[in-house]
């Protein structure tokens, strides 16, 4: 599993990194800020053809309203 929360390309360059080493899970949430940044590197890595979406893992989290609610 990845879990990417850096600059924008460290981000991009590391998803792909880990990709091309085996990686096939990958984490995202809202509160860690690197949806973009992961959606980025997976469209060019589709795009290259090295991999396909069905073999990709991607989690992501809902964040708790009930705890952002009550402050």
């Amino acid at each position: 599993m990845l879990r990417v929360q850096s600059n924008a390309e460290e981000g991009k360059e590391a998803v792909k990194a880990a990709i091309a080493c085996g990686y096939r899970m990958i984490d995202c949430a809202y509160i860690y800020g690197n949806e973009a940044v992961v959606g980025e590197a997976l469209t060019e890595v589709f795009n290259e053809g090295s991999v396909r979406r069905e073999d990709i893992f991607i989690i992501s989290k809902v964040q708790d309203l009930t705890v952002v609610l009550a402050q």
